[in-house]
């Protein structure tokens, strides 16, 4: 029988310098959709790299970060509840922010970092990148991470399937970047840590971290594109 519990985001800050009233916002959802229709009777769907990698890049940048000298921008790192029952965690946030959405200069949301494309090991790449500079910014800043950016097929239909789109829609310049694809394990049961490429992820949340930094520190916000 179905049962009603009370779902939360999960939130941190690391504030910022000179411009500490601005924030970029480090997210990904640590929901998943549970048990399912089993497969080999296997009924546990353990979500590993949809959103077990997510979560763990932003846990994993936040305390790398933590070590480092604060950005001049604000940093809010955020785990969103309720992403796979409709985006329900981010749309929350954005109906009652904690912090002005005016005063959010981007949102760099997390999503499926740790299973590349064949010969696609070290790359990423954005959803709906042409929405906005954002994949300009990154480019050079992943680099630095040793991280290259790619087109990805379904980059522009799936701008609305993540937990950046809420954002969007209330005017901050917000992406999900990826470092994966659609993997014949994607809302399966076998979505297991064991297929996870960990020195891949490793090398994504290198450039990431870079990414950050760029971000938190710089003097002008992304912007949207007409």
């Amino acid at each position: 029988e179905a049962t009603e519990v009370p779902q939360h985001n999960v939130m941190a800050l690391w504030p910022g310098t000179d411009k500490k009233d601005e924030f970029v916002v480090v997210s990904a959802h640590y929901d998943h959709i549970g048990v399912g229709r089993a497969v080999d009777g296997d009924a546990i769907h353990n979500g590993a790299d949809d959103n077990a990698t997510g979560t763990t890049g932003v846990l994993l940048l936040a305390e790398a970060l933590a070590k480092l000298p604060p950005c001049r921008r604000s940093l809010l790192f955020v785990c969103f509840t309720g992403e796979e029952r409709g985006l329900l965690g981010s749309r929350q946030f954005v109906a009652s922010p904690p912090v002005p959405l005016e005063k959010i200069a981007v949102v760099l949301n997390l999503e499926m970092l740790g299973r590349p494309e064949a010969e696609k090991a070290g790359k990423a790449w954005f959803t709906g990148s042409g929405y906005s500079d954002l994949a300009q910014i990154a480019e050079p800043a992943l680099a630095k991470g040793g991280v290259g950016l790619v087109p990805f097929r379904m980059a522009d239909q799936l701008f609305s399937a993540s937990d950046n789109y809420p954002f969007a829609l209330a005017g901050v310049v917000a992406h999900s970047l990826s470092a994966g694809s659609l993997h014949a394990d994607y809302h399966q049961p076998s979505d297991e840590v064991a297929k996870l490429d960990l020195p891949h992820m490793t090398t994504v949340l290198r450039g990431l971290l870079e990414l950050t930094i760029e971000l938190g520190n710089r003097d002008a916000r992304p912007a949207w594109n007409e």
